[in-house]
């Protein structure tokens, strides 16, 4: 067997095979690294770029929102806006804010309501929240809370009594939380709360017509009231006491109904 041997001119020593093994993983280490450092610039250059392209389209968005609400363009979609009524500071409610829910044309409003700035000490304030049922529709003048206001003054005629209706058409509870999240500012003794109907087909329900169905949500339908712990303030007799007065139950009326998309 004859073996060829790369013969250095100026030594005169040929390497042998275990030579060779070394030399060939060693040039292989090389370019393994040598691919690295080239993917390592690579990415250097393109993660400028990419934190561009994601930074300058949100900076623009940023800039262009600061600009139309100091230049008051556009309108807000919050619950409440300040108002006067009878010569007195009160919060009324925002004809936009169901906007976001609704889709042109077919935005539903409930009976303008106003809540007093200043509660007095023996004032008892609820708050209605609810569907149509609970508005009363079609005549609001029927709707239960004024059966309600009216039975509690009767019973207890040293308190001073705000029922605020706040129910409306085709509404549901992925309206109503925002609803109650605005009117907890306002101070509440009770929330009662009227709802379930329009679970499927109100806004983000799985079946409903004023929205896309991709944006369906689960969602609980239940009628049921919250209240707070009841203290020496007045307290009805189904209302639980506690002796601090902090926090709030719910009671439910009916089964919870799970709602979803099959």
């Amino acid at each position: 067997m004859r073996i060829n041997k790369r013969v250095n001119p100026r030594s005169g020593w040929a390497p042998g095979p275990q030579a060779s093994r070394k030399s060939s993983g060693m040039s292989s280490k090389q370019s393994i690294s040598k691919r690295q450092v080239e993917a390592k610039g690579e990415w250097r250059r393109l993660a400028p770029r990419i934190a561009i392209a994601v930074f300058i389209p949100f900076l623009v968005l940023v800039l262009v929102e600061v600009a139309l609400r100091l230049f008051g363009v556009g309108y807000s979609t919050e619950l409440m806006e300040p108002c006067t009524v009878h010569g007195s500071p009160s919060s009324c409610y925002n004809l936009f804010f169901p906007a976001p829910f609704f889709p042109p044309g077919m935005i539903k409003l409930p009976q303008v309501y106003a809540i007093p700035a200043e509660k007095g000490p023996q004032t008892y304030r609820i708050f209605v929240l609810g569907e149509s049922a609970a508005m009363g529709d079609p005549d609001p003048a029927y709707g239960f809370s004024r059966y309600l206001e009216v039975m509690l003054r009767e019973r207890y005629p040293s308190m001073t009594f705000e029922v605020v209706n706040t129910g409306s058409v085709a509404m549901n509870s992925h309206v109503m939380l925002p609803i109650a999240k605005g009117l907890a500012k306002y101070r509440p003794d009770l929330f009662i709360i009227y709802s379930g109907n329009n679970e499927v087909v109100g806004p983000y329900g799985p079946g409903t017509a004023l929205s896309s169905s991709s944006m369906s949500l689960r969602s609980f339908a239940a009628p049921f009231f919250c209240a707070p712990l009841a203290s020496d303030s007045f307290s009805p007799k189904w209302a639980p006491r506690s002796r601090s007065g902090a926090g709030w139950r719910c009671f439910s009326t009916s089964r919870f109904e799970l709602v979803h998309r099959s």
